[in-house]
């Protein structure tokens, strides 16, 4: 899966960040919010707004920052920061 976007390299996402920290990078940048604006457990559909498009986004941005593949059928799991972390730790 690969859809383009928005999602350059940006603060917090140097080699010292945490997951979560580059991961709320991700969300932030597509969802035009602070990084501290949302919990690890809160719903980014909901909490956000997030449209289908902008999980694409997401996906896309957590695929180039993280360097894995986000098949199609992960998508609905990447509801919360401590979902793609799963994600992203399991190398998706």
């Amino acid at each position: 899966m690969r859809v383009g976007d928005a999602t350059g390299p940006g603060p917090g996402q140097g080699p010292g960040a945490t997951t979560e920290t580059r991961l709320r990078a991700v969300v932030a940048r597509v969802a035009h919010v602070e990084p501290d604006s949302f919990g690890v457990d809160d719903d980014l559909r909901v909490r956000l707004g997030l449209d289908s498009l902008s999980v694409l986004r997401i996906a896309a941005g957590v695929e180039r920052e993280f360097g894995v593949t986000v098949p199609d059928a992960k998508l609905h799991e990447m509801r919360t920061l401590r979902e793609m972390e799963g994600i992203v730790g399991g190398k998706a």
